[in-house]
């Protein structure tokens, strides 16, 4: 469907109150200082990820499966667990500790977010609240929130929910600003661009773009329910897009991505196997498979995907876990964290 289709079909926007327009107000401002200061992103496949294997498994076993892990202060790592715990750890120091910093209601929590500049940490759980630095709460959504990801540029996070809306929430001054419903399932995954401008969310039946300057509703795509999208990443360029699906990876390209029905490249990376989660650094994407503890490094290279084959297994994938992998992270010096069902953390690195 066109952009000029929706716009005759239907008025398809988010009604602003006063402090959703200031919010769009400073977008709109700010966009052309944001846009100086872009990075370019290296075209040349990185070989050292052929070498790439497990070599290291933490030695404390988190309480429930590991959902989350980003990263935190003074090299620390925070994870989150099913179990509802929000702990810091750090490997090169001290691999057998992990120390728990608050509980979210003994809930699962797969939304985690930590904003350096403010010291503040951010976790939302099945109960459909968000905990602000230990003991601000906060009711958003009426079911699960599935993930959380905080802007650039304010201290603004969307939030993405079982209940089939994403909401924009200050975590600042601890409001809701606005929600969006118009969604028929659960929105499973959602990525906001560079420049906090775009915003992409999956459910069972499409994507949506929306423009968060104006609160419209760019474009949909249409998608398979039988290829369940759990991650996605909206990449520095601001036109291209990744999206995970059942073992597969799918790129598109924004400009066209209401028009051309198809992807730009696309290729199966983990067999039979739903991907739970993604992270990139530069051109370079990891991806873990949720039934064989899996993770697969995959290149992006003039618009097309390319898988990497490890050198010591001749194989796409490196199997990190004998247990169900649900997340990854990627670190400074190109190693990757992974957890899941396993309950410890595992460290990808040459």
């Amino acid at each position: 469907m066109s952009t000029e289709a929706i716009k005759d079909e239907e008025e398809f926007f988010t009604p602003a109150n006063e402090e959703t327009i200031n919010f769009r107000l400073d977008l709109i401002k700010n966009y052309p200082n944001y846009i100086k200061n872009r990075k370019s992103v290296p075209s040349i496949i990185s070989d050292e990820y052929k070498n790439y294997n497990l070599q290291r498994i933490s030695n404390f076993t988190t309480n429930g499966n590991i959902a989350k892990i980003i990263n935190y202060k003074d090299n620390k790592k925070l994870l989150s667990t099913h179990k509802g715990d929000i702990s810091e750890f750090n490997l090169n120091i001290n691999p057998d500790t992990c120390t728990t910093i608050f509980n979210h209601h003994n809930s699962r929590v797969s939304a985690l977010e930590y904003d350096v500049l403010n010291d503040t940490i951010i976790s939302g759980a099945q109960d459909g609240t968000l905990i602000i630095n230990k003991n601000t709460e906060m009711s958003i959504h009426d079911d699960r929130i599935i993930n959380i990801q905080r802007l650039n540029f304010s201290p603004h996070l969307m939030s993405i929910s079982q209940d089939a809306t994403w909401s924009l929430v200050n975590y600042e001054s601890c409001q809701k600003l606005y929600q969006q419903e118009g969604y028929s399932s659960p929105v499973t995954a959602l990525s906001v661009s560079l420049y906090d401008n775009l915003l992409v969310t999956a459910d069972s039946s499409e994507f949506q773009l929306h423009d968060l300057r104006s609160g419209n509703l760019i474009s949909r795509k249409t998608k398979s329910s039988n290829d369940p999208c759990h991650s996605m990443k909206l990449l520095s360029d601001n036109n291209q897009l990744v999206v995970s699906g059942r073992g597969n990876l799918k790129l598109f390209d924004l400009r066209f991505f209401d028009k051309n029905p198809t992807s730009v490249s696309e290729i199966l990376l983990h067999s039979g196997n739903i991907i739970t989660s993604m992270d990139c650094k530069d051109n370079i994407i990891v991806t873990t498979g949720f039934n064989d503890g899996s993770v697969v490094f995959t290149g992006l290279q003039n618009g097309e995907l390319i898988p990497t084959i490890n050198e010591s297994s001749d194989q796409k994938e490196i199997v990190v876990s004998d247990d169900k992998l649900l997340c990854c992270k990627f670190n400074n010096d190109g190693s990757v964290y992974t957890g899941g069902f396993s309950s410890k953390v595992g460290v990808i690195y040459k």
